[in-house]
């Protein structure tokens, strides 16, 4: 008898898992490749379109770069613990970016995290 409890316990336990990881999984709305981290020279700050330009290595093909990134408005803007603007940002400055890739939008970057990782 405890066998056969023991027995339909894991088989409860593996189907309750299965069923977590599949929400989990299937919870993100985007492929598992629609995040992207990317670190570069800031080359070019556009405040009418709400946009900035990257250059930064390709990590596939280990090539130069230059990416555009849309900034989300709601976007975290940061250099250490000071907080920033998109006015505050100027080409030179080394930053690491965070962006998703949107698919209905042509697979255009939408960036929600940006650090400033110089100190000028």
């Amino acid at each position: 008898m405890k066998r056969q409890v023991a027995a339909v316990w894991t088989w409860v336990m593996c189907l309750a898992a299965a069923f977590l990881y599949a929400s989990v999984v299937g919870a993100h709305p985007h492929g598992p490749d629609s995040t992207v981290y990317l670190t570069g020279t800031l080359t070019k700050v556009d405040l009418e379109l709400g946009a900035i330009e990257v250059d930064t290595i390709d990590k596939r093909t280990l090539t130069k770069a230059n990416v555009l990134l849309f900034v989300e408005k709601k976007a975290r803007l940061r250099q250490g613990k000071r907080r920033l603007t998109l006015a505050d940002l100027s080409p030179g400055q080394q930053v690491s970016c965070v962006a998703e890739r949107e698919e209905d939008n042509y697979g255009r970057l939408v960036a929600f995290d940006i650090r400033v990782l110089d100190k000028s």
